[in-house]
Parts: C-alpha cells; structure tokens; sequence
C-alpha cells in the first residue's frame, strides 16, 4: 500500500499532462501511487497518458468518467486512493522534486495536523516562471478563523490525511469554483493546518482581463462564507462578517456588504469600525443611484 495517493483531475489538457506527469515522478519521496481521473475529455489525453502508464503499471492508474467537473474528478479519486495521505494535483501544474519528501515527515511527526500545505511560483501558459504570486499572511494551527477570512491555501501545494476525508466528508460539487477552500474550511474546523513557507509547486496562471473569472470566484466565496461560518463562535462570526463586509462595499457589491456587516454589528454590537462601514455602505449607494440617474438624464 503506498503512503500518498497523489491525484490528478484532468479535462482537456494532454499538452499539460507529460510535464505534469514527469514532476511527480521526479519526486526525491517514491512511495506514492498517482491516480489520473479523466473527467470526460475529448482531446486526445488518453493516447498521451498510455505510455505513462504502460512504463508504469503499478505506479499509474488510469480512471475515466463523464464530465462532471474537477471537484467530482477529485472525488472519484479520493474513493479509488489506497494511500494514508492524499496529495492533488491540476493536470496543468507542476511540483518542484523535493515537495512530498519536505511536506510527509511532518504529516507522520504530528498526528495534529491534518493537512500541510506550501508555498508556489506562478508559470504563465509555456511554462516559463512568472513570479511569486502577491504574498499573504499564512498562519499554522487551528486556523479555522483566519482561513474563512480568506483562502491562503493552493490545492496543488496540499498534502493531507486521507482520515480528513473520512471525518469531513469529500468536495462539495455545489461549491465550485471555490470547492477546494470549502473543503480546506471544513478541515479546519477539525484539525490542525501547517504552512510550509517553501516554494515547492509551480502553478500555471492564465489572465483574467475581463474579471469573469474574479467574478464567478467571488460569489462562490460567499456561498462558502455562508455555509460554515457556523463552524465559528459568535466573536470569530463577527470578525468573519466584518471582513467580508468590508471586501463586499471594495466590490461595490453593497447589498452584500449591508448584510454582512450589519450581522457583524448585531454579533458584536461595539463593532464601530463595522458601524462605520455599513453608515457608509447607505450613502455611497445613494451617490451610486444618484449619479447612474443623472447618466441616464444626459444620456
């Protein structure tokens, strides 16, 4: 039985997946198995993977399903693993060698810690390094709070106890984009998270010139807000509200901002600074109308 189950949604992305294939292979740490999960591709990914998987019989497995989304493909994945501990890996992205072998020892030292993650280098669609991506507090420990005030955790960068999935059930299929911070919230509520400040993945980064993609994360970010921030005390709640208040009104999005920070006051009645916001969340939509009419007018 191997340690780690290293798994690999893919969809369409046969380019990507010999590169991405090599890194894991490349790996310093051998005791893992790799499970790709084809969800539904209609590129010619199943003659690119063939080779991988007749050179390597009793590393390789080879699942295919019907396109469900890379949540379901992770899912599915989850269920085949033999491993103790499950790694993840996007079929465009790439790990640096010696990330199992700094990320595992911690797992098996501390039995706290359900899930390590690590640091990653941006690469744009060739491959070539683009940069570090913009940096942000990363804290290690019960970090429940912190997590739900905004994810710090890449997918491609995670190693975690297969238990986590057992305790905490799999990815939510309803949470998409943001399935993978959902299921990292999730974790947090029961175990303890460790940031390995080290650079140990690469991620491919594709532009998002017209914000769709920002936009379709943001409102999956809220849906997650809203389905665990349960999982907090009434004093983290309100912290919680009262940061994504704030980011709603940077939005423009000021209905959710109202919302939000007015149950942070509620929660927290002494909350002035949130007091403060949702004051200015009411004035600033009436200047927004009152300017959009006076378009209209000259229109």
């Amino acid at each position: 039985m191997p340690k780690v189950s290293v798994i690999i949604p893919t969809y369409n992305c046969a380019r990507y997946l010999p590169n991405t294939l090599q890194s894991v292979l490349r790996q310093t740490f051998t005791d893992y198995e790799i499970i790709i999960v084809d969800d539904g591709s209609t590129d010619n990914t199943r003659e690119v993977i063939e080779p991988f998987v007749v050179r390597f019989p009793s590393r390789i497995r080879y699942i295919y399903q019907s396109h469900q989304e890379r949540s379901a493909a992770r899912n599915r994945g989850i269920q085949a693993a033999e491993g103790e501990y499950i790694a993840f890996l996007d079929a465009d992205d790439e790990w640096l060698p010696n990330k199992l072998s700094q990320q595992v020892p911690l797992l098996d030292e501390y039995p706290e810690i359900g899930l390590v993650h690590s640091d990653v280098l941006l690469m744009d669609h060739q491959g070539q390094n683009i940069g570090l991506p913009p940096p942000i507090p990363k804290p290690s420990g019960f970090v429940l709070k912190e997590l739900l005030c905004g994810n710090f955790i890449w997918c491609l960068a995670v190693v975690c106890r297969r238990q986590c999935f057992e305790t905490c059930g799999l990815f939510d299929t309803n949470m998409i984009p943001a399935e993978d911070w959902d299921m990292w919230v999730r974790i947090a509520s029961r175990y303890a998270l460790y940031h390995l400040p080290e650079v140990l993945a690469r991620y491919r980064f594709s532009p998002d010139p017209d914000g769709v993609r920002d936009r379709r994360h943001y409102l999956a970010d809220l849906q997650v807000v809203k389905k665990n921030i349960h999982l907090l005390p009434p004093r983290d709640q309100a912290e919680v509200y009262f940061v994504w208040g704030r980011k709603a009104k940077m939005r423009r999005d000021f209905q959710t901002a109202r919302r939000f920070l007015f149950k942070a006051l509620i929660l927290q009645p002494k909350n002035y600074q949130a007091l403060n916001l949702l004051l200015r969340c009411y004035i600033s939509r009436q200047v927004f109308n009152t300017l959009k009419a006076a378009k209209k007018i000259r229109a």
